[in-house]
């Protein structure tokens, strides 16, 4: 699997959102930050990358942060978003993700990486290079495939930073 913000921090049947984590880590540092509500997301986007088996979104500052597909909101600990004035980024996951996934998981963790612009076709290249299970891009999109309804979504909404909608799953 690759570990994303849930699949990380959900150790002990813990379900913390993104949004509770960052709450919790600024109050602990007993920091004067007021961050932006989640809901209301500013327009700078972070873009999703794979490293070492992690989705990550990374910061200006140098701050990297765990991402999660299902609250794709973004928040880094490490200057709290000062550069768009304290407000929570929208995160940007690849539409191949699945795929994309797919293509790491034969490899071992310390090798599964991705970047933006990264083809799948390279990754492929990359796996048959190193001997590793061949698997077309074809045969990579079907796994993970949902059989019945999509997964619940999160989306910014106004019934705050848990609004849940069936929608489809990217």
């Amino acid at each position: 699997m690759i570990d994303t913000f849930r699949t990380r921090f959900a150790a002990g049947g813990a379900d913390m959102s993104i949004v509770d984590f960052a709450q919790q880590v600024l109050y602990s540092t007993r920091s004067r930050i007021r961050i932006g509500r989640s809901h209301t997301p500013c327009d700078a986007t972070v873009l999703a990358y794979v490293n070492h088996g992690r989705w990550l979104g990374k910061c200006e500052c140098g701050g990297a942060e765990y991402v999660e597909p299902d609250q794709p909101i973004f928040m880094c600990c490490s200057c709290w978003n000062a550069g768009d004035a304290h407000l929570w980024r929208p995160v940007v996951f690849p539409e191949e993700q699945r795929t994309i996934e797919a293509l790491l998981l034969v490899r071992p963790a310390e090798a599964r990486n991705w970047v933006p612009g990264e083809g799948l076709g390279d990754l492929a290249a990359e796996n048959e290079a190193h001997g590793l299970p061949a698997m077309t891009i074809e045969q990579a999109s079907l796994v993970g495939q949902p059989a019945q309804a999509p997964a619940a979504r999160w989306v910014p909404g106004e019934l705050g930073d848990i609004a849940m909608e069936k929608g489809e799953d990217t």
